[in-house]
């Protein structure tokens, strides 16, 4: 049985496929995005938004390794 949240879950997480840390890294982009994203404009939001780009990247090697690094 698969259990997650749609709009959090990582791509390789709605495939069915084994999870880890970069699964967590995507839900916390996620996160970060609705989150932080509506209040800010100009810089601080192009900032955040590239942040979260890296953190929800499509290819799991191209997230950052850790909530640290996050």
């Amino acid at each position: 049985i698969l259990a997650f949240t749609p709009a959090y879950a990582s791509p390789e997480q709605k495939r069915g496929e084994s999870v880890g840390t970069a699964t967590d890294i995507y839900s916390l982009g996620r996160i970060l995005e609705r989150v932080l994203l509506p209040p800010l404009r100009g810089l601080r939001r192009r900032e955040v938004l590239a942040i979260v780009a890296r953190a929800t990247a499509e290819v799991e090697e191209q997230r950052y390794a850790s909530a640290e690094s996050l």
